[in-house]
């Protein structure tokens, strides 16, 4: 009777083969098989067969729970990986928003400061006591900077720009000149410190890192002369925006400034009187520019010389043509002016481009990752290069302008009055 059961056991343990390990639990001949097993009553090989099926059984069992521990700890890991890239992310951020911040500050600072300075000194050269400006039109000053400045910093200097020129124009008309000089102070500054901010921000100029320096493959002089026109522009620009605005503060605001320039005016009048001072071409061209020499080398001051050169010849000149009919000043001056003018700013730009050449050598101690003080030192010297070509410039224009004042300005302005 025990001989048959074994043999139906094999039989079905044969068809082991072709039954799924997950049915072959819930069969009753497997019960079987394992008691039979225990109690050693059948055949070795057959115990065989049995154990390797429970074998392969296991191993797919240990199999599954290992490739769901592996794909639990692959997602714990791409969990923590994503943590602490977010993490990673938002401190970046973080320190970016906080030097905004502190940008923005800084720049808030620096052109309310600078307002408050012009006017002040504005207030002191017309000889106005400070206790007098303290409680309204310096609070003023300070509103009308922070307001220009809030959307000049929020990409709107399109709107803003303009519409600070015409509130200029309509307060000074209708309301109070005094009040139209309080939003020019603020306007000033504010285009002084983003004309600042474009000179030293200038993807043309030379730079310490080399993945952003430009292609400069071409050599041509054509290439040269516009790659070189870039680099200087906004130093140019800064230099023309001050003469502008002060040229005209002097011709709108001649009382404001009055004690500043008649000194100025009254020395010229003597030194023609005695005769030291000639309308001859060599005496015109080593005056104007022996002054060029002076703001280029107050570049090495910070341009603090430079741009208190080109405020004085600004005012002088706005001052002149406001005591003056305007078409006998236009007449007189228009002929060799023009050209003088263009020296005059173009030697304010070679003042602002030494100031930049001695701020990126003196970068050069601290400590930077991209460049080193070699690169800094040769790239402020090429900036002084840049200034030096300038001043070449300058020469060939004011040695133009003498000329032209010296012997056709009188005959010129003459014909033009008849």
């Amino acid at each position: 009777m025990v001989e048959e059961d074994i043999i139906e056991l094999s039989d079905d343990i044969l068809e082991i083969d072709s039954v799924d390990i997950e049915d072959i639990e819930n069969n009753e001949t497997i019960t079987q098989v394992k008691t039979s097993i225990k109690k050693e009553q059948i055949k070795p090989e057959i115990k065989e067969k049995v154990e390797d099926k429970y074998a392969v059984k296991k191993i797919i069992n240990d199999k599954t729970i290992e490739e769901q521990q592996k794909r639990k700890d692959e997602k714990s890991i791409y969990t923590r990986i994503n943590n602490i890239k977010d993490n990673l992310d938002f401190k970046a951020d973080k320190k970016i928003y906080d030097k905004k911040v502190v940008s923005d500050i800084n720049i808030y600072l620096v052109t309310t400061i600078l307002a408050v300075l012009i006017y002040i000194a504005s207030a002191w050269t017309a000889q106005v006591k400070m206790p007098d400006i303290m409680d309204i039109e310096l609070p003023l000053v300070v509103v009308s900077t922070l307001i220009i400045t809030f959307f000049a910093e929020n990409n709107l200097k399109k709107i803003i720009y303009p519409v600070s020129i015409i509130a200029i124009l309509a307060v000074y008309i209708q309301v109070n000149p005094t009040y139209a000089f309080i939003i020019i102070c603020a306007f000033i500054s504010q285009l002084f410190i983003d004309c600042v901010n474009h000179t030293y921000t200038n993807i043309y100029d030379f730079q310490l890192d080399k993945k952003f320096q430009l292609n400069e493959d071409n050599k041509s002089i054509k290439r040269y002369i516009i790659i070189y026109f870039h680099r200087i522009k906004y130093h140019i620009l800064l230099s023309l925006t001050i003469l502008l605005v002060f040229m005209l503060l002097g011709y709108f605001y001649p009382s404001v400034f009055q004690s500043l320039v008649l000194p100025g005016i009254q020395q010229m009048q003597q030194g023609v009187q005695q005769g030291t001072v000639t309308l001859s071409t060599n005496y015109l061209f080593m005056n104007n520019y022996s002054v060029a020499i002076n703001m280029f080398i107050g570049g090495a001051y910070l341009s603090v010389t430079t741009i208190y050169l080109i405020i004085y010849n600004a005012l002088f000149i706005g001052y002149m043509g406001s005591t003056l009919p305007i078409t006998y000043f236009l007449s007189y001056t228009l002929p060799h002016g023009i050209v003088e003018l263009a020296g005059i700013i173009l030697a304010g730009a070679a003042g602002f481009r030494i100031t930049q050449a001695i701020l990126r050598i003196l970068s050069g101690f601290s400590r930077n990752k991209n460049a080193s003080f070699k690169d800094h030192l040769f790239s402020g010297l090429k900036m002084v290069v840049d200034a030096i070509i300038l001043m070449l410039i300058i020469a060939v224009l004011l040695f133009i302008a003498a000329y032209i004042e010296a012997n056709l300005t009188i005959s010129i302005g003459s014909a033009l009055l008849g």
